[in-house]
């Protein structure tokens, strides 16, 4: 699994629908294994991906049985060969008590679940997710984290999100986008190590918070009272008696952003 980061704004959707074969581009190609590539093999790279896009809505009289068997039919499968892979998907996702309720009522976890099974229904050797846990509660989050490490040791996956958790937990590799470019890309343990030696802990009194903050370099602030406990990369401003710290994804993530670690 490859994990896509990248602030609102860097290009991770554009850059998963030109994969997806949803959006056109002006140079370059788009490849896949050995045989596929963009914008040559367009029939045959939408048969070998699954695409779950970060915005999407369902019809309305429609339930999610229903509608896993429309998407098969359009995809040119018969109902008698998909029946058993639609009943698995709906187990595998959670959703076989509400199969068949209105999908258009689901709700946000439901709809993604949904929209999770459609983009497996081809059982695609490349799966595309896009902002997949997105607006889901703490509940949610969880289950589809288990559902993409089960997946990520089935198939090619790439996974694109701002959540610095669901890469830390679920991808082998990165990818940080930044203004349209790759700033970095590489192994997770190895970003992980640019970030050594430049992760400090320390305590500062509240009226003094607002410069640090500023340099937006600060990872997380705790308030303890008139102090706060500051985590910060980079270096520390002269003054401070900073302790340091193991770095974490968010930590390298916030130098790689600043322009501290360079892409390989």
């Amino acid at each position: 699994m490859l994990g896509l980061l990248g602030p609102n704004g860097a290009g991770k959707t554009s850059l998963m629908e030109i994969v997806a074969g949803a959006l056109e581009f002006e140079a370059g190609s788009v490849r896949f294994g050995d045989t596929l590539a963009l914008p040559k093999d367009a029939v045959g790279w939408r048969r070998a991906i699954g695409y779950l896009p970060q915005y999407f809505d369902f019809p309305a009289n429609t339930t999610g049985r229903e509608l896993l068997r429309e998407f098969a039919a359009l995809m040119g499968y018969t109902l008698t060969g998909m029946r058993p892979r639609i009943e698995a998907l709906l187990e595998r996702v959670n959703l076989a008590t509400a199969a068949d309720r209105d999908c258009s009522r689901y709700s946000r976890g439901m709809k993604q679940r949904l929209a999770f099974a459609l983009a497996l229904l081809n059982d695609p050797p490349l799966l595309l997710l896009d902002e997949p846990t997105a607006g889901l509660d703490p509940l949610e989050r969880g289950f589809f984290r288990d559902l993409l490490d089960e997946v990520g040791r089935e198939r090619a996956v790439i996974l694109s999100t701002h959540v610095v958790e669901d890469i830390a937990r679920c991808a082998q590799s990165l990818a940080i986008v930044d203004e349209g470019r790759v700033i970095y890309s590489g192994g997770l343990a190895q970003f992980l190590n640019t970030a050594n030696n430049q992760v400090w802990q320390f305590e500062v009194p509240e009226s003094e918070i607002e410069p640090l903050v500023a340099t937006r370099r600060v990872v997380v602030l705790t308030s303890k009272g008139r102090t706060v406990h500051v985590r910060m990369v980079g270096t520390v401003p002269a003054g401070f008696a900073a302790t340091a710290q193991e770095p974490t994804l968010e930590d390298a993530y916030v130098l790689a952003l600043e322009g501290r670690i360079i892409a390989p």
